[in-house]
């Protein structure tokens, strides 16, 4: 029998009038550290496992098992650089490899000057205006990984432990006491659903190119921050996301 982490759930591509903007397969509890690689211009207009041609300078992956055309989070463990990054292609071919990432994708992180690199992999559900990034070419780079964070996940691949990183290991930016943020809850395609949701959380929504992002905060200090975010999973919106307030 599969384990958990490796029972992975397809979702259906959608634009739901009154709800989220957009949607995207992803996977179910994949979290894993592993190596990798990254291939480009001679792979160049090759056709991939989803169909379309390879493009280097594309923010794209391959992957043996994760769903194609489902995201994931690549934070590379030398550089903290944390990129969202779509899987088109099947690979790497060596089992000692987790991920083969496009050459741009690496240049992001980072790690294009080495043949391989240690990186974090987890699956995530973007929102909808990343989405959107994604399909217009441009590349969407995450808060970096903390160092306690680095520093945990390079002992936990020095220790070979195999699967699933423990769920107490999330992602998250150092937050500090003396700056501002705000918590991103969820964008959607409507202004009037939009609307009820903010109000309901004493927040706003905001117009962002089309669409109508719900933001709480400002907020001063890491925990008032946190508070809300953790206030806004509760209420069914896990993706919720604590960002600086300029």
């Amino acid at each position: 029998m599969r384990s958990l982490a490796e029972m992975l759930a397809l979702a259906l591509w959608a634009s739901i009038a009154g709800g989220t903007a957009m949607a995207a397969p992803t996977a179910v509890s994949f979290d894993r550290v592993g190596v990798a690689t990254w291939y480009g211009e001679e792979l160049k207009g090759a056709r991939t496992a989803s169909g379309t041609p390879f493009d280097p300078s594309a923010v794209t992956a391959a992957h043996r098992t994760l769903p194609l055309n489902s995201y994931v989070e690549v934070t590379a463990l030398d550089t903290g650089r944390t990129l969202l990054v779509l899987v088109n292609d099947r690979g790497p071919g060596r089992r000692d490899r987790e991920i083969d990432l496009s050459r741009r994708a690496a240049q992001m992180l980072g790690i294009d000057r080495n043949p391989k690199a240690l990186v974090r992999i987890r699956a995530v559900q973007p929102r909808a205006d990343e989405i959107a990034a994604q399909r217009k070419g441009s590349a969407t780079l995450r808060l970096d990984a903390s160092p306690e964070l680095l520093a945990a996940l390079k002992r936990y691949r020095s220790g070979d432990r195999p699967g699933a990183i423990p769920a107490a290991m999330p992602l998250q930016p150092v937050l500090v006491e003396d700056a501002r943020y705000t918590v991103r809850v969820a964008t959607f395609s409507n202004k009037v659903r939009a609307k009820a949701l903010a109000d309901s959380l004493h927040g706003q929504a905001v117009s962002d190119d089309g669409l109508w992002r719900v933001e709480t905060g400002p907020f001063t200090g890491g925990r008032a921050a946190q508070r809300a975010r953790d206030a806004a999973a509760a209420r069914g919106y896990g993706d919720a996301r604590i960002v600086a307030f300029d």
